[in-house]
């Protein structure tokens, strides 16, 4: 099969041809991948390469996938071969979507819409699934909350200011570069700040009429968390994307009944058991229903071959990239 395969001696992305992996766990799909959404987690690979507990030369990155079960394993129930379906992949296991076939465990994989396409269903996982967890699940956004986003321009931002606008959010504050403004306003974004601007915190909390925030996204991680956290309203959350938050650099966290949160959406393939699993199939057809009855909208496709799957990581890694790219295969 044709591959795109991370070479761990030179740290680059390959077009490889090998064999098609077997299964060799009883609960495992065997999926023909139709669609393949690209991720920053999957172009920096470099930094969390070393936490993968199954170290292989070849290894083939890819999560959101969409594609045709082609084979079961003994155990597998629900799922039968020609069934369409769509799941974010566990990124510790070395047979991921950039290539003609994957391997996934059956207990997370949903079937596919039949009104999108294989390429918007993949555009959706790793970015959507995991703003969904943040803004409704973690934050548990509600009407008339003040909701600050950093970073709100990107993948999980554009997914999170919708939501939050669905959920009847007051205020949806959000911190990008200028020339996306335009774009976080379409959105539903109510205010826009540069990421850059030296008075960012006061000019949020003049935004907020002096209340502070509620509910706070940072996808920006550790080298802002301490000046954010000043944003928060009493009883204000907080939840950290990137690194691990850090309560006791924070003014007055006891004293304004601060709550922190942590999310990584992946982790459910780890460190959660069946209800984890669960919980990560519900958030997918959740996400799925609301871009089908277009509560929510999609980003732009870029669509690339196999092929040009090694240069677009490459750009991407570098942050030169604009737009959602999908393998399509």
């Amino acid at each position: 099969m044709k591959a795109i395969s991370y070479n761990d001696k030179n740290d680059v992305f390959e077009y490889i041809e090998k064999d098609i992996p077997k299964l060799d766990k009883s609960l495992d799909v065997l999926v023909k991948v139709i669609a393949v959404g690209v991720n920053p987690v999957d172009a920096k690979i470099n930094q969390w390469a070393s936490m993968r507990k199954e170290p292989q030369s070849q290894w083939i990155c890819g999560l959101d996938v969409c594609g045709e079960v082609i084979e079961i394993g003994k155990d597998v129930s629900g799922w039968h071969k020609g069934d369409l379906v769509l799941y974010h992949g566990d990124m510790m296991r070395a047979n991921g979507g950039f290539a003609e076939y994957a391997i996934q465990d059956s207990r997370t994989i949903i079937k596919a819409s039949t009104s999108l396409t294989a390429a918007q269903q993949a555009s959706i996982p790793c970015a959507g699934w995991t703003a969904y967890r943040a803004m409704i699940e973690k934050l548990n956004t509600t009407k008339g909350d003040n909701i600050f986003i950093s970073g709100g321009s990107g993948g999980v931002g554009s997914f999170a200011i919708q939501l939050a606008k669905n959920a009847g959010a007051k205020y949806i504050i959000v911190s990008c570069s200028e020339k996306n403004f335009e774009y976080v306003k379409s959105l539903g974004a109510t205010h826009v700040i540069n990421y850059n601007d030296k008075n960012l915190i006061e000019k949020v909390i003049d935004c907020t009429d002096g209340h502070g925030i509620d509910k706070l996204l940072n996808t920006s991680g550790r080298s802002t968390d301490i000046a954010l956290s000043d944003l928060l309203a009493f009883n204000g959350h907080f939840l950290e994307l990137l690194d691990v938050v850090r309560p006791s650099e924070y003014k007055d966290v006891f004293m304004r009944n601060l709550s922190f949160h942590q999310l990584s959406l992946g982790a459910a393939h780890r460190y959660g058991g069946d209800k984890a699993k669960n919980q990560l199939k519900e958030v997918a057809k959740n996400m799925l229903t609301l871009v089908e009855n277009g509560s929510i909208k999609l980003p732009l496709i870029n669509t690339v071959s196999i092929q040009d799957m090694p240069k677009v990581l490459k750009e991407m890694r570098e942050a030169h990239t604009k737009g959602k790219y999908v393998l399509v295969l």
